[in-house]
């Protein structure tokens, strides 16, 4: 599992619970109000990236300025 996180607090979460670990996937999205001084990270549950695919992306974008 992984989670989206703003300031410390998981805002949403993304899970795939397939048994053949080597090809899981999960997807999830969301519309964040963000201040100045936040910080918008991805966490990583301890001991949930394990088999063959090891590769993550995000992606993000300012719909309009404060």
């Amino acid at each position: 599992m992984v989670n989206l996180m703003q300031n410390d607090y998981p805002v949403i979460s993304a899970f795939a619970g397939d048994q053949d670990v080597t090809r899981e996937a999960a997807s999830n999205g969301v519309l964040l109000m963000v201040e100045r001084e936040d910080r918008v990270y991805l966490k990583l549950e301890r001991g949930t990236l394990m088999g063959g695919w090891k590769y993550s992306t995000f992606s993000g974008f300012l719909v309009f300025p404060v």
